[in-house]
């Protein structure tokens, strides 16, 4: 190569991205490389990416999984669980002892994942539209049993709010320096982008404004997580791959959400970088005429600029042009980064650099990955011993669990709850699963629990509506008349046979209510205050004629002393050993607790004494109606589904609450059991470094922990260690307790899980409810005579 004046260009001088500086403008680009561990980053990874960072600039990951909901590969890395943040804490320290600076590109896949590895895990396929990328991918997905479909408003709600939330949490929590959203290469979020892969109808397809809301609703929440100048994003506006065509609206479409994310920076909220797949450099052997100087003219920020500029002509004109056109460029590469570490350097003092063998960038061994020498490296490579070296770091996780000397543990000691007596500490969480009719539980979900207590551990019933007053959904059960009562007298009846206790979860739904059906029962649709979850929500509740109004005084005391007094006299008399209030996950009780959520003046709300007075003091009365040790309260400190963020003071808020309870019960009046959504475990495929202990040590009595622990390292250590901390703590399962009705069991003697599928925990039938077998039992499932097998009302 000729240098040519590169060296007085700007190519070599300090540029500061954010608040870090780069001491060169080349970049490593991303660079899929599948030399990860069941999704945990390598020392063979550490070995590569500290290499190349001994020039002091910038390195892009290869795209790393935000979750596998949203689709998996094999051997790529992920950053959904304290595992994955920990390895690659190992790999951001080495990069920054060599002075450089590293960005986590962060990948959803979507509709181009492998269906079958994601039926493996009970995950669906599923794309913004249920459109395939083509007819390879449809024959695939259709034998794998897991054909594509579109993804549900909550599911979107879900992938931004707790899955891309958890995983810049993560990111932050391993040090890197940037979070750079993959919106390229017809994955996740430009599959939304793209007018024919989207052809959504709602809030988030049709106009370009539409079909961006995934991905500017995405930066503008995690710009209120981390610094929003350490987010960036990469686009690829000319892309031709796994999507059908180079998008027919590109430079409008493309212009809209520049502008955009220009508008937010002028805002003071601008990102890092924006990353450009240029289009006047499609591969080494063509190019096109196209470009995206546009782009750069809209954004006046950095700019991420990778072409291949290796088959720029002699001289490196186009790198020149560039650098040297402001003081705002970077200059991408990717292959040849893969086969010169030294890249820069070459670059800098006009060395040839190491072709790069493509045979060897998806292999999963060491040759073709830390084997292409530094300049003056003559070691021989021992090409033969290296395809033998693959990548190691941490335990690999597996479905065949070791359960350690969880037989010693507390695990399976009895414990007394309220005047229950537990025969072990493993508890079924509630579980929404849409098999009631009309409000009224069936023969299915009697089955569904009374399988679920052989082995006399407590079950929490799915939640259940303590009144259609206060929200309603179809297919979920209720509490609030004799039928019902009657219907779950035989349930509770048979968990009881067998052994098991039951505690029924008391709903009521607030703001996020059906407005449509609500007003079909001439009910309105209420909250604490007159503010909607989103916008879909306001429009949703305007065509339906039931705008949201805020609860009166007199509503709030009839919810407590009618509403509430009735459900908790009804399920008395169905037979339950304990009655748990639904404060969680965005519903009502929540919603007067969060401070962004409920903005009244009154009694009720202001101070955290107020916003929690209608949660205390409905305890209070219903501990006048019952024994104060049969209820119970179910609370999520850190949760963000259905609320606009974490609540911003909500430690302080929980430990007034908790505080609060505990003096109840130190005056005889404590209840049976607190339930805590744990803040370690988010959900089955990302974990977040927020936790809730502090909760443990406010709370004196019995306290049910939820966190996915089947996804606890091998020896399920979290069990362990959160049991035999003390002598009052439940251990609760929700999907796997789903998959596996003989779930204490299969704990208790290391027996592999069945494999839970995500597309039947809300449909009506019996299919993947009452379908998943004991372990040794082999007997066929007859699939379409349990799709066409729905509930019969008890009563």
């Amino acid at each position: 190569m000729t240098t040519g004046n590169l060296q007085s260009s700007n190519l070599f001088k300090s540029i500061k991205v954010g608040n870090t500086t780069l001491k060169h403008r080349i970049a490593h680009l991303p660079t899929t490389r599948n030399r990860a561990a069941n999704h945990v980053p390598t020392d063979l990874m550490k070995q590569y990416y500290s290499e190349r960072a001994s020039s002091g600039g910038l390195i892009v990951t290869e795209a790393t999984l935000l979750s596998l909901n949203q689709g998996l590969y094999p051997l790529i890395p992920g950053i959904f669980n304290e595992t994955h943040a920990e390895a690659w804490k190992q790999i951001t320290d080495a990069v920054h002892e060599q002075g450089g600076a590293i960005s986590v590109q962060l990948g959803a896949i979507g509709r181009v994942s492998n269906a079958k590895l994601l039926k493996d895990l009970g995950l669906p396929l599923t794309g913004p539209s249920a459109i395939y990328e083509n007819e390879q991918a449809e024959k695939d997905a259709i034998e794998a049993g897991n054909p594509i479909r579109a993804l549900t408003e909550e599911e979107i709600k879900d992938f931004i709010y707790n899955q891309a939330t958890n995983a810049v949490r993560l990111a932050e929590k391993a040090g890197f320096d940037f979070f750079e959203l993959h919106g390229a290469n017809g994955y996740f979020l430009e599959q939304f982008i793209h007018p024919e892969v989207n052809k959504r109808t709602g809030q988030y397809g049709g106009s370009i404004e539409n079909r961006a809301r995934l991905l500017l609703e995405t930066i503008d929440h995690l710009s209120t997580i981390v610094d929003p100048s350490k987010l960036a994003v990469r686009l690829s506006p000319l892309n031709t791959f796994q999507v059908p065509n180079i998008n027919e609206s590109s430079e409008a479409d493309y212009s809209y959400i520049v502008s955009e994310l220009q508008k937010r920076a002028d805002q003071g909220k601008g990102l890092g970088y924006i990353s450009i797949i240029d289009g006047r450099f499609v591969d080494e052997d063509n190019t096109t005429a196209l470009d995206l100087d546009y782009i750069h003219k809209l954004w006046k920020g950095v700019i991420l600029r990778g072409g291949n500029y290796t088959y720029d002509n002699q001289g490196w004109n186009t790198i020149r042009e560039h650098v040297d056109a402001d003081d705002r460029t970077l200059i991408g590469f990717g292959r040849n980064f893969i086969a010169n570490p030294d890249l820069p350097d070459r670059i800098r003092n006009g060395i040839p650099l190491n072709p790069y063998d493509r045979s060897t960038f998806y292999t999963p061994t060491n040759f073709g990955y830390n084997t292409y020498p530094h300049v003056g490296g003559s070691v021989p490579v021992k090409e033969e011993a290296e395809k033998q070296r693959f990548g190691s770091w941490f335990i690999q996780q597996t479905n065949t669990m070791t359960t350690g000397n969880l037989q010693s543990s507390n695990l399976f000691k009895a414990i007394k709850v309220g005047n229950t007596t537990l025969k072990h500490r493993i508890a079924h969480l509630p579980t929404t699963r849409n098999r009631a009719a009309n409000h009224v539980p069936t023969d299915l979900m009697k089955q569904y629990y009374t399988e679920r207590a052989t082995s006399g551990g407590l079950l929490v019933t799915e939640a259940t509506l303590v009144s259609l007053n206060q929200g309603i959904y179809p297919l979920v059960p209720g509490i609030f008349n004799e039928t019902q009562s009657k219907a779950w007298k035989q349930i509770t009846d048979s968990v009881h046979e067998q052994g098991g206790a039951i505690s029924l979860q008391i709903w009521a739904l607030g703001r996020v209510g059906n407005a449509k059906l609500l007003k079909d029962n001439g009910l309105p649709l209420t909250g604490p205050s007159a503010n909607y979850e989103h916008e879909q929500a306001e429009k949703d509740a305007i065509e339906a004629g039931n705008p949201i109004k805020a609860l009166t005084e007199e509503e709030i005391k009839d919810f407590i002393y009618n509403q509430y007094t009735n459900a908790i006299k009804l399920a008395d008399k169905a037979g339950f050993d304990f009655f748990e209030l639904h404060g969680a996950n965005g519903y009502l009780f929540e919603q007067f607790i969060h401070p962004e959520v409920n903005q009244r003046t009154d009694k009720y709300g202001g101070s955290i004494e107020n916003r929690a007075r209608l949660l205390l003091e409905t305890i209070d009365h219903l501990s006048t109606i019952v024994d104060p040790s049969k209820l119970a309260l179910r609370l999520s400190p850190i949760n963000t589904f259905q609320v606009p963020n974490v609540n911003p003071t909500s430690e302080a808020d929980y430990s007034y609450i908790v505080s609060e309870l505990q003096k109840r019960a130190d005056q005889g009046k404590g209840l049976g059991y607190i339930s805590i959504v744990d803040g370690r475990f988010v959900d089955a495929d990302h974990t977040t470094a927020l936790d809730v202990d502090y909760i443990h040590k406010l709370w004196k009595g019995v306290l049910l922990r939820g966190g996915n622990y089947t996804y606890d390292n091998e020896g399920w250590n979290a069990i362990r260690n959160d049991t035999d901390a003390d002598d009052r703590t439940l251990v609760g399962f929700g999907r796997n307790f789903i998959a596996n009705p003989d779930l204490p069991d299969r704990i208790r003697n290391g027996t592999p899980l069945n494999p839970y599928d995500r597309s039947t925990f809300y449909t009506p039938n019996n299919f993947g409810y009452n379908t998943y077998p004991h372990a040794g039992d082999s007997s066929p499932i007859k699939e379409e005579a349990e799709k066409q097998r729905f509930g019969v009302a008890l009563a």
